[in-house]
């Protein structure tokens, strides 16, 4: 029988396409059963390459499908792979995880972006191995959130800044190679057009998503504290630079951006805005950035150096005060010198007061009797023999002065009088303690709430 040949290689063919064909569809069942043992909780089916290759491309097949359901089970998986306590399978997982967002970042498909930035941020802040594919991811994690802000899923984003300024704090704990990744992360999500809406949300104080946006601005890293002190800079409203002032931190890194700020000779209220910044630091540092503006040629500047100083604090302030009595304006005086009063018995307030009654002959026409009231009252608080000196030396010369000085007068025999009283053991009558007169203005100079730190700044 003659043998057509041609028809014999082309029956080799088609049995080699149907062996083919076969192969196929059995690795495609197979692969179907594995991932839906996947989806059943078996992670350890991507120990092989073909599966682990494949699930990602399986996974978007169902996505497209709507198969919602069996999605979620997936990436739930995926979410316990990627925290796996067996490295290779973390590996594993964050290949599979890396390869499924490479596909919907391609086709702009963002159905599961909320599912699987959950997961990421659940592998970031449990990771502490510098594993293969940790920075790419990283990467897609950004590009992730730089998609959820630009779309404004500010909610869905929250917690995840979060977690990456903990990161960058060493809050929560990794290696250095892995915190300078993530340091960059943060650094690169940080830009004008991320942080432009949310801050214009946060500035309107009846906007519902306000917090969610001040939140992230305070955890979006140097760069945008950075952008938000710029701000500061040129804001024109009141109201917005008092509510610029309560997200930016006190840090290092702006407390050195303030002190090159405050070289350039910037406007008074620019100046005044720093040092409010910088009073929220409790170091020596800050007294020293703040301490040359007490003789500044704005009153407002001198009023926010004394608040900035009661502030900061701590067991230099009684020192810290006196020592700036003489250089701020006469009007911030007279309050400063009654608030001295709670140092009653302080040697060195004692005699920062008896120094600054010394210059009295430099001392605002105008208000020069009423520093000498606060002055005269304050002391009646240090019953020492010095200071009933000083007072003897100051009676004298009263006397002496033209015009009618009735009350000046009085309180200083008065007081020589308490102390005397007070220095000889016996009790003197009333109260040896002052108490401080009302006077007008006064609140809107040292009020309780600048005290604390609430200040309110004028134009």
């Amino acid at each position: 029988m003659e043998i057509d040949r041609e028809k014999q290689r082309q029956a080799i063919r088609n049995a080699n396409r149907i062996l083919e064909d076969t192969k196929k569809q059995q690795a495609a069942i197979r692969l179907e059963k594995c991932f839906r043992d996947f989806s059943l909780g078996k992670i350890d089916v991507l120990e092989s390459d073909e599966i682990a290759q494949n699930i990602p491309h399986f996974l978007y097949a169902m996505q497209e499908d709507e198969h919602h359901e069996l999605v979620v089970n997936v990436l739930k998986n995926l979410g316990r792979g990627v925290v796996h306590s067996d490295r290779k399978l973390r590996e594993r997982s964050v290949m599979v995880l890396s390869i499924y967002i490479s596909i919907c970042l391609s086709n702009r498909d963002d159905r599961y972006y909320d599912s699987v930035s959950a997961l990421l941020s659940a592998w970031l802040r449990e990771e502490r191995e510098f594993i293969a594919g940790f920075e790419f991811l990283c990467q897609q994690f950004q590009a992730i959130m730089d998609h959820n802000m630009e779309m404004g899923r500010w909610g869905e984003s929250e917690n995840l800044f979060v977690i990456l300024f903990q990161v960058c704090e060493g809050v929560i704990e990794k290696p250095n190679i892995i915190r300078q990744v993530v340091v960059r992360m943060l650094g690169n999500l940080a830009t004008e057009e991320n942080i432009e809406p949310l801050l214009d949300c946060y500035l309107d104080i009846n906007d519902e998503w306000r917090n969610v946006a001040g939140n992230i601005l305070t955890h979006m890293g140097p760069n945008a504290q950075a952008y938000l002190l710029e701000k500061l800079i040129v804001e024109e409203e009141k109201e917005s630079r008092l509510l610029l002032i309560e997200m930016i931190p006190s840090s290092t890194t702006i407390v050195n951006m303030v002190g090159d700020i405050l070289q350039s000779d910037p406007p008074w209220y620019v100046v005044r805005n720093l040092v409010l910044i910088l009073s929220r630091d409790k170091g020596d540092a800050a007294f020293n950035m703040i301490r040359p503006f007490a003789r500044h040629y704005d009153m407002r500047v001198q009023q926010q150096v004394v608040n900035g100083i009661w502030k900061i604090g701590g067991e230099k302030l009684h020192e810290r005060l006196t020592s700036i009595l003489g250089e701020i304006n006469d009007e911030l005086k007279i309050p400063l010198i009654y608030q001295l009063a709670q140092f009653a018995g302080n040697d060195q307030v004692s005699r920062g007061l008896l120094d600054y009654l010394e210059t009295r002959d430099s001392f605002s026409r105008l208000l020069k009797e009423d520093i000498l009231l606060s002055l005269i009252q304050t002391l009646k608080n240090y019953p020492t023999a010095e200071v009933l000196t000083r007072l003897k030396g100051l009676l004298v010369e009263v006397k002496e002065w033209s015009g009618e000085h009735d009350q000046l007068e009085g309180l200083v025999v008065k007081t020589i009088e308490n102390i005397s009283n007070v220095l000889a053991g016996r009790t003197a009558e009333g109260n040896d303690r002052i108490e401080i007169p009302d006077l007008e203005g006064i609140e809107d100079l040292f009020d309780d709430d600048e005290m604390s730190g609430t200040l309110e700044l004028d134009e």
